[in-house]
């Protein structure tokens, strides 16, 4: 158990750094280009009553910016991500799947992003999964 909890443990640091790393650099291109934000579950521990999250917890685009969420789903559940203001949903990612959704946020604000009900076969109310982007005009 120690050794899954390192390994996820080390995924997240990598891509917490890659994902960083390209976003700041495409952040700077303006509405007319895009930015790719990588999420990602993070396993729980549910004997120390430690829910999975969502990680990043928030991230922030450009309206009008294409945006491609990559959504990588380590965990031994399925896991989904959605976010219904603009109609994005990546459907069940099953274990060790990654998916992209691509779209274009057309308002400025701040918009919630989390885990439907009962995707989860282990999942109870108490989930993490889930956090905000933030839509700044371009």
């Amino acid at each position: 158990m120690a050794s899954r909890l390192v390994v996820a443990v080390v995924i997240v640091v990598v891509v917490l750094g890659a994902s960083t790393g390209y976003y700041v650099s495409t952040l700077n291109s303006g509405p007319a280009g895009s930015v790719t934000v990588q999420v990602m579950v993070t396993a729980g521990l549910p004997s120390n009553g430690q829910p999975d999250e969502f990680i990043p917890r928030n991230f922030t685009v450009l309206e009008c910016q294409h945006v491609t969420i990559v959504f990588f789903n380590p965990d031994d559940d399925p896991h989904e991500l959605a976010i219904p203001a603009f109609g994005v949903d990546t459907g069940v990612v099953q274990s060790g799947v990654t998916t992209r959704v691509t779209f274009i946020p057309s308002q400025v604000g701040v918009f919630p992003y989390f885990e439907p009900a009962g995707v989860c076969g282990n999942c109870t109310e108490a989930q993490e999964t889930s956090g905000n982007m933030t839509v700044l005009a371009s």
